[in-house]
């Protein structure tokens, strides 16, 4: 099959698939695995993310603040024993 030439900016360029085959460039159906309930929701996470901050933290000191009073437990690979 002789390739059909197209003319960009005083260049040819050669056909691709998707200029013989115009429904590979998009489709009119969104198909999608999730339920159709689903596919329309947008969660908003950026917009409350002062509380994602706070919740962070409330894991993160403690762990560190623990870490700081009991240090680590080291097992026998570290401390040196046999």
């Amino acid at each position: 099959m002789k390739q059909k030439n197209r003319r960009v900016k005083g260049k040819a360029k050669p056909e691709t698939g998707i200029d013989r085959e115009p429904n590979l460039e998009s489709s009119s159906q969104t198909e999608t695995a999730a339920p159709k309930g689903l596919r329309d929701r947008v969660f908003d996470f950026v917009g409350p993310r002062k509380i994602w901050y706070l919740i962070s933290m409330i894991f993160i000191i403690p762990g560190i603040v623990s870490l700081a009073i009991q240090g680590l437990n080291l097992g026998i690979d570290f401390t040196g024993g046999s």
